[in-house]
């Protein structure tokens, strides 16, 4: 008895599919085709474009109270021959950027870009303790830092150049830490035009 109610279930949902699927995919009825005759070719004569209307461009009159709105005239350049840069400290043996120095060399970045017209010798300076060949290893470690953080905010290469002096051109000569400290710098030379 279960085989044939489940044989009679089969069936019957077969049956029911397949009269979905037939059923449900009406097809369109064909519309007959419609013949157009020609029409008859008109030719246009080409017009002229009319004329757009004229503006008034008259200026605009003062009223009491109210003038019209001028620009600005642009800030003065600064006079280029007396910009100088602040120098960059380091810590001994070091040749990284100190936080507190970054600011200078950004101040510096944007003036750079703002005056095209000016470049920058970078000077390595060292204190006096370690060899010659040290320092003036030391020295060019760190112009270079400051060339490729200047760099690094948008500062062409082409614009910058770097020199060592390791210690052979000490701003103090007094033989403490104060004064070897003003010693470990990079310095700034500006100067105006192409190299």
């Amino acid at each position: 008895m279960f085989k044939k109610l489940l044989s009679f279930s089969l069936c019957f949902t077969v049956v029911v599919f397949l009269g979905v699927i037939g059923t449900g995919c009406a097809k369109k009825p064909k519309t007959p085709e419609v013949v157009e005759e020609p029409k008859a070719v008109v030719e246009e004569t080409p017009t002229a474009p009319e004329p757009e209307p004229e503006v008034a461009t008259q200026p605009v009159e003062e009223h009491e109270g109210f003038k019209p709105v001028e620009e600005p005239p642009p800030p003065p350049k600064p006079n280029l021959a007396n910009i100088r840069f602040e120098d960059v400290h380091f810590e001994y043996d070091k040749y990284d950027i100190m936080w507190s120095d970054k600011s200078k060399i950004q101040d510096m970045a944007q003036t750079l870009k703002d005056n095209p017209e000016l470049f920058v010798t970078i000077e390595g300076h060292c204190d006096e303790r370690g060899t010659n060949t040290y320092n003036r290893s030391l020295g060019d470690k760190r112009a270079s830092t400051v060339q490729e953080f200047l760099y690094s905010l948008g500062v062409l290469k082409t614009r910058t150049s770097t020199v060592s002096y390791g210690e052979e051109k000490p701003l103090c000569t007094e033989q403490n830490e104060s004064c070897w400290q003003k010693n470990r710098r990079a310095h700034f030379l500006v100067s105006i035009g192409s190299r």
